[in-house]
This record gives structure tokens, sequence and C-alpha cells, in this order.
């Protein structure tokens, strides 16, 4: 079938897709032939918008930032003296002040528990997306998190992560270095943190 370009206006006003065969034989190729290399054409080409995905490294650097070491400080006083019962466990968030984003880690029997959502009932502070949760979960992965969404989110264990509908959580286990780490590379990496952004700490040891 010949289109004109009447067609093709009238198809973009109303978001629809006009296919030929030339077309769409050149994006089979691409498909079959090196398609990681060709994935982002293919989907371009498809008008299908994912998330960006950024590119991690997956070691824990040596040195730790300033950010980090603070981090570090309160999740030592929350591992130590806050108490560790389901539902009103102790509780610690990050705040980033300048842009009010924030990572919020509770005190759980099996450790340190980062949980996000996309809710909207977080007051002042700045509202997650999907996007910034299909961002978190290629972090995990680069981390060699394990995505497990066959248990509660209280039965996970040490470096795994849950990811269904709006929310992600994520079990750090006891090691207070990882946890303290990943919370910093979110903030920077996902939530575009400048260098020497500034911590709001709220700390809840009793729950």
């Amino acid at each position: 079938m010949i289109y004109h370009k009447k067609d093709y206006a009238l198809a973009k006003k109303y978001e629809i897709i006009i296919w030929d065969e030339a077309k769409l034989d050149k994006l089979l190729d691409k498909a079959i032939h090196e398609k990681e290399n060709n994935q982002p054409a293919i989907l371009k080409e498809l008008s299908i918008n994912f998330w960006k995905r950024p590119e991690f490294k997956d070691e824990i650097n040596s040195v730790e930032t300033e950010q980090q070491k603070e981090i570090k400080e309160v999740l030592e006083k929350l591992q130590n003296k806050g108490v560790r019962r389901q539902g009103h466990s102790a509780f610690a968030q990050f705040i980033d002040t300048d842009s009010t984003f924030f990572v919020p880690c509770s005190l759980h029997q099996k450790g340190m528990m980062l949980s996000f959502a996309t809710r909207s009932e977080h007051g002042p502070h700045k509202e997650i997306t999907m996007n910034h949760l299909g961002n978190i979960s290629q972090l995990l992965k680069s981390l060699n998190f394990k995505l497990n969404n066959d248990v509660y989110v209280l039965e996970l264990n040490s470096k795994e992560f849950n990811f269904e509908d709006n929310e992600i959580y994520v079990q750090c286990g006891e090691n207070l270095n990882i946890t303290s780490y990943l919370i910093d590379r979110i903030f920077r990496e996902i939530f575009g943190s400048n260098k020497n952004y500034k911590i709001e700490i709220e700390l809840a040891l009793n729950g």
C-alpha cells in the first residue's frame, strides 16, 4: 500500500505508527543481526520509551565520600541501638537538603532494608518516578543484588531485592559498607545530587 504525506500527518496527529514492508524488513534484520548494538535504534523506531539505563560499575570504591562516612555513622547507631520488631522497627531517613530526594532505611531481623515507591504522599519530599525505580533496579543488578519477587519483602535475604508494581525493597544485610555505599550512589547517580550534597537525617531508634 502506498501512503501519502497527508496519511503520515494524520497518523502522527493521532499517535499511530505506519509501517511499510521495507521498514519492517530492515528492523527484523537489525533485530536478528547484532541485536544488542541495534536495540536502541529498534526501540526508537518502535516509539517505545523505556527508562534511561545508566552505565554502572560493579565494584565498591575503596575511597569513601564524606557523605558515605556520615551515612555509615548513622547506620552504626541504627544497627547497635535500634529495635528490631516487625511493623515498628527502628529507621533512619536520609534527605538531600537541596533536592529533597530521600532514602529511607529500616532495621529488620535480616539487616538494613531500603525502600522506594512512587507514591505521592511523601509530603515536602521530591516524588520518586518509575524512571528512578528502573534505574535503581539496574544499579542493584550491577552490584550483584538478586531480584526476588517470590517472597514477602521481610523474608528477603542479604543482597536481594523485590521490585513489583511501583515499589522496590532492598535487603542490604548487616554490611554497613555496602549499605552506605549504595545509599550514596543512589543520591549521586539516580537522584542527581551534586558532589558536595548535604544530608538531613531523621533517626528513630524505637521505631
